[in-house]
């Protein structure tokens, strides 16, 4: 029994935390950019536990038509196991190699500056050949146990590889790689929970 609730567990965790989203279900610990490591290396957790899982119920059918009676239904819940972890190893598979270009991005796609009443942190998405790239401007939010909430300011296009972007009289002004600027109001910091 420990055996095929560590299979199932093994391909089903893994699944249930690619659904939700956001790394390690929202955790948001420590800066955006610490959870974009985390999310990384979790990637390649995840497609183990999955190929292990694989692996573990391919060879147990036996062991769940002991377990699960009648036999018909033993012989479901291994389908359908082994259906789910075929179809997220084909999945993860080409998720890994985006993920090896991502690596050497990290820095790119996720900057953060602290200003004096405020943090800002922006997000750059940045899909190439496939769409627009835009960045996204948050303030970012300290919460209790080094846990951080980021509240959206403004998404604008992408403004180049270099741009700047500080906070003047609580107001946020970015500059582009064109020398055009831009200026929008940081909200109020009570959206800070």
């Amino acid at each position: 029994m420990k055996y095929i609730l560590l299979a199932i567990a093994l391909i089903i965790l893994p699944l249930l935390e690619s659904f939700y989203g956001a790394t390690l279900w929202g955790l948001n610990f420590d800066s955006p950019l610490f959870m974009a490591k985390v999310g990384y290396w979790l990637f390649y957790v995840k497609y183990t536990s999955v190929l292990v899982g694989f692996f573990l119920v391919v060879f147990a059918l036996t062991r769940f038509q002991q377990v699960i009676k009648p036999t018909w239904c033993a012989t479901l819940v291994w389908f359908v196991s082994l259906l789910l972890a075929a179809l997220q190893i084909i999945v993860m598979f080409f998720g890994l190699m985006i993920n090896i270009d991502t690596a050497n991005k990290l820095t790119y796609y996720h900057q953060q500056r602290a200003f004096e009443d405020s943090t800002i942190y922006v997000y750059t998405s940045d899909p190439g050949a496939m769409g627009r790239a835009y960045h996204y401007f948050y303030l970012l939010c300290e919460q209790p146990l080094n846990r951080y909430q980021l509240e959206l300011i403004v998404k604008t296009p992408w403004l180049g590889r270099t741009f700047e972007f500080e906070v003047i009289d609580n107001q946020l002004q970015i500059t582009s790689a064109d020398n055009v600027s831009s200026t929008y109001p940081l909200p109020d910091n009570s959206v800070c929970y």
